[in-house]
């Protein structure tokens, strides 16, 4: 054979960066048959502590093949891009720039494998490269390089199914792939009453409000939770009561997870009256474990619901929950290089001592300003800005007499994204705190964990008031 190199384990990246980088030996692309059919193009290298097996380096493929010797039938050198490659990689200057431009000729020629080796190697070598980065797939946020799907994180996302939706959505299209064929029944069922009440006449919309109100199946929980969920006051409010009225541990669960997600007031006070009505056990543990969740409004939901309960027992979970830190994406305008002269908007002082405004062939933009994360929402905006800013290129400002003395500033600042934490106060996780104790000590967290230490008594079972709440 006319090579003899070592490729064992570990990254693909780091294998063929040293074959095919490391190198300094004679390569060539071959066409290689495989026993029993089958052709790939690519560089056959013996694997030095496997003998009898070989690897075989293609152009785009991520990994090498591995085979045994007796396993290839013939190896026909054959003329490609990669004969050209293995002599500009034996001569290329280790530098960011050069194998950043070595990896653009790549991806020309369809050596996408090699690019990328490249294009990485241009970033160990210099960490800010920027168009190095964008070929590996990452963008410049918050101050580092990072990628796509580490960015959709830091938004408070969470992957499903291939997409990046909230933790909310995810939670609901999880629910939605649980349901049983039974389920699947009853959501077909239940699609039909639902689009009957909301554009039927008057006497089909009383009889399809008549049919979902004498549902009982615990199995419809899941789809009257998932249909009505989302629809208006009145038939969420219908939704709360036919849920009080099915006799399951899933219309607890289905009672809980709507109200801690119910924007309307008085839905979400049916949804508490229905729980106390029922006094299951299991309600409250289910509120207390919404006090740890990262979304500030279902934490407060929750702990409003503990109080109207009157789950004292819940006291010491809701202490922590009183100040959270919370993160929020934020557009900031940064300085730029000053640069010179160039395009921009220059101040002319004429022979009249007067100035004189003007602009060059500066147009804008429209640029994102970043995200604006919300439980449940995301929103975008946008702010026109000067291409020159991206150019590099800042603002020139002319200063002189008649004869015209020109002296550079500092170029205007640019758009950057960051994530700033900051401390988020729960108005409902105080005011269940003040119900349930009777005590007002604000915010100062470490103050209620002094009174939970020295006054506090939770009540015997026995002592406890009954979970009862104000009818709406």
């Amino acid at each position: 054979m006319r090579r003899n190199r070592t490729a064992t384990g570990g990254a693909w990246v780091a294998a063929l960066a040293a074959v095919l980088v490391g190198s300094t030996g004679e390569a060539q692309a071959d066409q290689v048959k495989i026993r029993g059919g089958g052709t790939l193009h690519g560089a056959v290298v013996p694997i030095e502590d496997r003998p009898g097996y070989v690897e075989i380096y293609t152009a785009t493929a991520s990994r090498p093949y591995v085979f045994r010797r007796d396993q290839i039938e013939q190896i026909v050198p054959e003329a490609s891009p990669m004969d050209d490659y293995l002599k500009r990689r034996q001569t290329i200057e280790d530098s960011a720039d050069a194998h950043f431009e070595l990896g653009l000729w790549c991806e020309e020629q369809g050596l996408s494998g090699p690019a990328l080796v490249h294009h990485g190697r241009a970033v160990e070598l210099d960490e800010h490269h920027a168009l190095a980065q964008k070929k590996l797939g990452r963008v410049f946020f918050d101050g580092r390089w990072i990628t796509y799907d580490e960015r959709r994180q830091l938004q408070g996302l969470v992957k499903h199914g291939g997409r990046w939706v909230t933790p909310e959505a995810k939670e609901d299209l999880n629910e939605q792939q649980r349901m049983t064929q039974s389920q699947e029944a009853w959501a077909r069922r239940i699609d039909l009453l639902v689009k009957t009440f909301l554009e039927g006449a008057p006497a089909d919309r009383a009889e399809a409000e008549q049919q979902l109100r004498q549902i009982n199946d615990p199995d419809a929980v899941v789809p009257l939770v998932n249909r009505l969920g989302r629809q208006g006051v009145e038939l969420r409010l219908i939704l709360a009561q036919l849920l009080g009225t099915i006799q399951d541990p899933m219309a607890d669960s289905g009672l809980v997870h709507l109200l801690v997600r119910e924007e309307d007031r008085q839905v979400r006070l049916t949804m508490l009256n229905e729980l106390a009505r029922r006094q299951e056990p299991t309600v409250v543990p289910k509120l207390i474990r919404e006090l740890s969740k990262p979304d500030p409004d279902r934490v407060g939901r929750a702990a409003w619901a503990l109080a109207g309960l009157g789950a004292t027992e819940a006291v010491p979970k809701l202490i922590p929950a009183l100040v959270s830190v919370q993160k929020r994406v934020e557009t900031v305008l940064v300085p730029s290089e000053p640069v010179g002269g160039g395009m921009g908007m220059g101040v002319n002082f004429g022979a009249s001592g007067g100035p004189a405004f003007g602009f060059g062939s500066g147009p804008s933009i429209p640029v994102l300003t970043g995200p604006a994360v919300a439980p449940g929402a995301i929103a975008f905006g946008a702010q026109a800005v000067p291409i020159f800013q991206y150019r590099g290129q800042g603002t020139g400002v002319v200063v002189g007499n008649v004869g015209g003395v020109t002296a550079p500033v500092p170029a205007p600042p640019v758009p950057r994204q960051v994530v700033r934490p900051y401390q988020h106060r729960n108005v409902e996780v105080l005011a269940a705190l003040e119900r349930l104790t009777g005590e007002n000590l604000g915010y100062d967290v470490s103050a209620w964990n002094r009174w939970l230490r020295t006054e506090f008594r939770p009540p015997a079972e026995e002592e406890r008031p009954a979970r009862l709440v104000p009818q709406p």
